[in-house]
């Protein structure tokens, strides 16, 4: 499973100082994508996913997308799980070799068939 990239959130200026095309775009189509999720939510806001509001202060839209063009995202929010994306982990070492095919069964069983003695091994 491929995350999305997201470096346009903190990679999106211009030499000018000005934000990318690219970052505006995302960002509006960010932006649609959080207050459809709430409903009310032109009423009641969205958390701001802005670099001071952190997730934790309901924003309307239009302080939302000024505080994200003045503050920028929040560092590290690539995973957007205050705005309806479940959080993505990688498989743990413990379950990362699990197979349903049954491979690790036969590999141990020739492991254990090599590692056994036969009558006419014996001296």
């Amino acid at each position: 499973m491929s995350i999305e990239d997201r470096s346009w959130m903190y990679e999106g200026w211009n030499d000018n100082g000005c934000h990318s095309q690219e970052w505006v775009q995302k960002t509006n189509a960010f932006l649609d994508h959080a207050f459809s999720l709430v409903l009310d939510s032109q009423k009641f806001g969205v958390l701001c996913p802005c670099s001071d509001c952190d997730n934790r202060v309901r924003q309307r839209r239009p302080i939302m997308s000024l505080h994200l063009c003045k503050r920028g995202f929040t560092l590290g929010y690539t995973i957007w799980t205050e705005h309806g994306e479940k959080p993505f982990s990688e498989p743990t070492l413990e379950n990362a070799n699990d197979t349903a095919d049954g491979l690790d069964e036969m590999l141990a069983d020739i492991g254990d068939a090599m590692h056994t003695v036969s009558d006419e091994d014996e001296p």
